[in-house]
């Protein structure tokens, strides 16, 4: 968070009793690395359990969703720029590369 804060304008702060929204980040064992992208109200769970999880990158990266980053190749004009190698990429991985739709996110009027 501390980087985060250091190189942008984003501050966190501590969850305040009566906070609408906040991010849990929950580690320890169990599956995965990933955060459901921008603020969805409530508690917004940040999930670190997995061995690969704890490195500052990977933090960085799910924090990055957290406050409404999508993958580069989920960019709705990414065709113009990079050549998915569809056969390369499991099915199961292929959501990933969904291109995000700028209808259902809200850009707070910046593109």
């Amino acid at each position: 968070m501390k980087d985060i804060q250091n190189k942008t304008c984003i501050r966190f702060h501590w969850r305040e009793r009566n906070s609408p929204s906040w991010v849990y980040i929950r580690r320890g064992r169990g599956f995965g690395c990933w955060s459901y992208v921008g603020r969805q109200g409530g508690g917004q769970l940040l999930n670190l359990q997995a061995p690969n999880c704890l490195y500052k990158g990977t933090v960085i990266h799910e924090l990055m969703h957290a406050i409404g980053f999508f993958h580069e190749q989920s960019r709705p004009d990414r065709d113009a720029y990079v050549t998915v190698n569809w056969p390369n990429i499991r099915n199961r991985e292929r959501y990933n590369f969904a291109k995000y739709d700028l209808n259902y996110v809200n850009t707070q009027g910046l593109r």
